[in-house]
């Protein structure tokens, strides 16, 4: 991807250690890069370079609680984790900026 093509808040599958994972960016990067959310282990990572993200990932809220319904899970079931996913990733964003102040 290039530089230009990234979007703060937007969502990506980018390569962290070597293994491709979705990743949420958070804001720029005072070094250079982007701050990031890993989705899945909910822990900061640094996007150096736009190189390092792959493509642009447009899940929306109501694609991930239909995944999760086809898992087994019920409506509500899926709509609390959901909601608990996304305020997880709220909570480590707000994180990350308060570490910058």
């Amino acid at each position: 991807m290039k530089k230009s093509e990234i979007e703060i808040g937007a969502t990506y599958v980018a390569k962290v250690s070597g293994k491709p994972t979705t990743v949420r960016i958070v804001r720029a990067s005072t070094y250079g890069g982007w701050d990031a959310i890993n989705t899945t282990t909910k822990h900061a990572v640094r996007i150096r370079g736009a190189a390092r993200l792959r493509r642009k990932v447009e899940q929306d809220r109501l694609a991930a609680i239909r995944s999760l319904r086809q898992g087994g899970a019920t409506f509500e079931e899926a709509r609390a984790r959901v909601d608990r996913d996304e305020q997880d990733l709220r909570d480590a964003a707000q994180d990350l900026r308060a570490q910058e102040s």
